[in-house]
């Protein structure tokens, strides 16, 4: 299944559609995961700080590179 990629981006973002995200759902117990203020994994997570412990079933928007990685762990599901 392709996933679907893209999410409206919010007042104060540069608005319109970004297409390098898709939404994902937490399947494992917990994972660690660099976090901004909506809640998203950001576009450049690879140079985060720090990193929030997300529970199963959370749902929220990541990268494409970084969701394909996570479902081939079993760690998330690609929201269609």
């Amino acid at each position: 299944m392709a996933p679907r990629a893209g999410r409206k981006v919010g007042e104060g973002d540069s608005g319109g559609f970004r297409g390098d995200t898709v939404a994902i759902v937490i399947v494992c117990d917990s994972v660690f995961l660099p976090l901004d203020a909506e809640g998203n994994v950001p576009a450049d997570w690879q140079n985060a700080g720090s990193a929030s412990k997300v529970k199963r079933g959370a749902r929220l928007q990541a990268p494409v590179e970084l969701a394909a990685s996570l479902e081939s762990r079993g760690q998330v599901s690609i929201d269609p």
